[in-house]
């Protein structure tokens, strides 16, 4: 995928406008960046925030969301076809993944 590409699915949806100063451009950046970080929901990270991932609460989060899928399969398995969607954190998530030092942590850790 290229980068122009990436960026454009980052930003779907979001209106786009013209900024007439810096400081629009920032606060704009600023109004995407807060919604990318502390109200969208990410698969990668099971569908919590970046913000509740940093602040270690993921794991409760995602346990209540386990409960709460399988109490529902429960209670009407005929509308599950599958198993509830998974619940665990991620664990260890290497942003450079392909540099050598962060291999060796993410091996240690």
């Amino acid at each position: 995928m290229n980068t122009s590409r990436k960026v454009v699915d980052v930003f779907r949806g979001v209106q786009v406008s013209v900024a007439t100063s810096l400081a629009d451009g920032r606060n704009g950046v600023d109004d995407v960046a807060g919604w990318y970080n502390i109200e969208h929901k990410h698969s990668k990270l099971n569908m919590v925030t970046p913000a509740e991932r940093h602040a270690q609460q993921d794991g409760d989060i995602l346990a209540k969301r386990q409960q709460v899928l399988e109490n529902a399969k429960e209670a009407k398995p005929n509308r599950w076809s599958q198993s509830v969607r998974n619940c665990q954190p991620i664990g260890v998530e290497i942003l450079n993944p392909d540099k050598i030092e962060n291999i060796e942590m993410k091996a240690m850790g």
